[in-house]
């Protein structure tokens, strides 16, 4: 029986269809790399193709088609029909290509903002000081039960809903707090942290909490520690249970104290019990090194800081990231107002923390033991207006027409609300951004979203790992500051950071997208905290005069009707 040859113009066909295939497949391998793209391609346009021409491919290959020259022609036929259909997808394509860039350009853009970070009290348990102190179970819910139902303005105090008056020693409760974090793009907590070095109860307060999440690993999210570095007082909830003088805030009873004059052992004591936070995989460091927050600056404390950073790196780490937070303006986002009082220009010359008051600024430049400052989200009287994006910043981002004065940001903090009526009649508590509940939410919204831009648009490019905006607070229900599910907000707040850091990401660094609400004006100086705060003195004449408490007696009882 004779066989038959293979007609050589099926060869020659079919060798073109081969060298075809093998560029596609160089094709294929190429752009399924989005690296190798330069505009970030997925090469989907190639696999359309070469799908095709791969079913064209195993018809040729068949029987059928190599012994019949009308089903070959039908094939060749086929395979013009598939390369049309795939000029009609093409569009599709570059549409998802489209829609891909613009995916990964928000990605990036998501990267680079900073973190949002929420204050965390750590209290609501049973604790051996504050049973001590207040009474058995003692807590801030003690307090929010038996307050009020609106404060002296009228305005509701707000009570948990969906997490209730719960007990923080219950993995469920923080499982259910880390959920409410993950949801909203809250990138983690700044856990209050109490150690004192006191002779009567060195150590730990309200730290059970902490241990327990190192056991069963809840809640789940990045942190960092604020470590409080001064004593405890009674005035901030009035008479404790076992004192029988009466107490106002010029006659406090020191609960908890700290000596400042410590030992290397009791320091050593107090990193051995930091250091298995340090090392779990949620803490949060910059270049290799923990980052440690103190609540106040304390000249007093700087030894024992600068003791903790060696310890650190004795332990493995590069040193510590130490922040130190101060009670001032924010710096460029936050212009105060033209008919700024004489009383709230005195307060403010004479409480606000300058840089040099915390050893941050030139002259300590190269001495300061800090790493970072923060402008701590305190309720100051005297930031009452608004942030916005200052006009240089709206203009031309990441170029500051100023020289940055360290080689990390200021911290931008930022404060729901304030009001402390649970913790004291309803008559003496402080109250701070109250009113109702839009209005609140509308000024707080615009001070997250001026803080978010400025961090990451106003300031030279860099790394994110040491840009932050913190919140106070996520959970101090005592003093309303609460981001929590509540009968007030509901989880408004929360939602709040969610959406903002979202058109953040969408807009990028456009400055023409901003809302007119949070655009700095063209005629707003560009100053700092300090430098405002100076020209106040230099146009006032003001001087500090510390006065003594005779002297302060005197004038109360002149303004009395006395001497």
């Amino acid at each position: 029986m004779t066989q038959k040859s293979t007609p050589a113009w099926l060869w020659f066909v079919l060798s073109i269809i081969v060298f075809q295939i093998g560029i596609i497949v160089v094709f294929e391998l190429h752009h399924r790399s989005p690296q190798s793209h330069p505009d970030g391609g997925s090469g989907l346009d190639f696999l359309v193709l070469s799908d095709c021409n791969r079913s064209i491919f195993q018809d040729i290959g068949s029987s059928k088609a190599s012994k019949n020259t009308k089903a070959f022609a039908n094939v060749l036929r086929a395979g013009s029909l598939c390369h049309g259909k795939a000029q009609k997808q093409a569009e599709r394509v570059n549409e998802l290509k489209k829609q891909s860039l613009q995916n990964a350009a928000s990605k990036f853009q998501e990267t680079s903002l900073p973190r949002v970070l929420a204050i965390f009290f750590p209290q609501y348990h049973k604790d051996p000081l504050n049973d001590k102190n207040w009474g058995d179970n003692f807590t801030d819910w003690v307090s929010l039960k038996n307050s009020a139902e609106k404060n002296r303005l009228g305005y509701p105090i707000p009570r948990p809903t969906e997490l209730g008056y719960y007990d923080l020693n219950s993995k469920k409760t923080r499982i259910q707090q880390e959920k409410l974090a993950e949801d909203h793009n809250v990138d983690g907590f700044i856990y209050h942290h109490y150690w004192f070095y006191d002779k009567t109860h060195p150590g730990p307060n309200l730290a059970q909490p902490l241990l327990n999440m190192l056991e069963d690993g809840h809640p789940n999210v990045p942190f960092f520690f604020n470590w409080c570095p001064v004593r405890w007082i009674n005035v901030w909830m009035g008479k404790a249970i076992f004192q029988t003088i009466p107490t106002n805030r010029n006659r406090a009873i020191i609960l908890q104290d700290q000596y400042w004059n410590v030992t290397d052992e009791q320091i050593k004591d107090h990193y051995d019990w930091l250091s298995q936070f340090f090392h779990h995989h949620n803490y949060i460091r910059v270049n290799n090194q923990p980052v440690f927050l103190t609540y106040t600056f304390d000249e007093r404390a700087i030894p024992i800081l600068s003791k903790l950073r060696q310890l650190a790196i004795e332990d493995g780490f590069s040193g510590l990231h130490l922040i130190a937070g101060r009670s001032a303006m924010p710096d460029h986002i936050y212009v105060p107002p033209n008919n700024m009082t004489t009383v709230l220009q005195q307060q403010l010359m004479r409480t606000m923390q300058t840089l040099e008051t915390i050893q941050m600024d030139e002259t300590h430049a190269n001495s300061s033991i800090f790493n970072q400052s923060m402008f701590y989200p305190f309720p100051l009287e005297y930031v009452s207006k608004s942030y916005t994006v200052p006009k240089w910043c709206l203009d031309k981002a990441h170029s500051p027409p100023f020289a940055e004065r360290h080689q990390h940001p200021e911290v931008v903090g930022v404060i729901t609300t304030f009001d402390n009526s649970p913790r004291r009649p309803n008559n003496e508590a402080s109250i701070y951004n109250q009113g109702p509940a839009d209005l609140v939410l509308q000024k707080f919204r615009r001070n997250l979203f001026a803080s978010v831009y400025y961090q990451t648009c106003c300031l030279e490019q860099r790394a994110s790992d040491d840009r932050f905006v913190a919140i106070n607070a996520w959970n101090e229900w005592g003093e309303s500051m609460a981001m929590e599910p509540s009968d007030v907000y509901g989880t408004r707040f929360l939602e709040a950071i969610r959406e903002v850091k979202a058109q953040v990401a969408k807009m990028g660094c456009d400055g023409s997208q901003v809302p007119s609400e949070s655009q700095g004006g063209a005629s707003d100086p560009i100053l700092t905290a300090d430098e405002i705060r100076a020209k106040f003195i230099k146009e006032t004449g003001w001087v500090y005069s510390p006065e003594t408490k005779k002297e302060k007696k005197r004038k109360k009882k002149v303004r009395k009707g006395g001497e």
